[in-house]
């Protein structure tokens, strides 16, 4: 059973690890070193700011493109370009990229097989016009060419 006091010193303990990676996270995102004193918390806690360092290394921080930051504020606050943009366009760009790579993918091996059906049919018609100009010759009603 715990008691007031118990309750007290964990809710103490808590909101003192909440503000070292508050710290932290601001120090990391600043460049700076981080030190605090974490002897009065749990190897799990403890391991929480060594996470933290672990993912401020894995990803540091990237600077978005200028073109990105002006198309964005353009989006934001709503200027529209020089040139319109379709609607379909618009609605093209805001899917996710697997949806974008799929619906390409589509309409490339749709592209591709009207393409063979097409092809054939021409390869068709010139083999059928191939072979009935020789049998057109042997059917001559000519008496000479007989």
């Amino acid at each position: 059973m715990t008691t007031h006091d118990d309750k007290n010193r964990i809710s103490s303990t808590e909101e003192r690890l909440t503000e070292l990676l508050a710290q932290q996270a601001e120090a990391l995102a600043k460049g700076a070193k981080f030190e605090a004193d974490l002897s009065v918390f749990s190897p799990v806690e403890r391991q929480l700011f060594a996470l933290a360092a672990s993912l401020s290394t894995a990803f540091p921080p990237v600077e978005p493109s200028a073109e990105f930051l002006s198309r964005l504020k353009r989006e934001l606050i709503g200027e529209s370009s020089k040139i319109p943009v379709p609607a379909w366009l618009m609605r093209w760009r805001r899917l996710p990229s697997g949806f974008q790579i799929a619906a390409g993918l589509s309409g490339l091996t749709i592209a591709a097989g009207l393409t063979l059906l097409g092809v054939r049919r021409v390869v068709d018609l010139r083999g059928k016009s191939a072979t009935t100009a020789d049998a057109d010759s042997s059917l001559s009603l000519n008496p000479a060419n007989v």
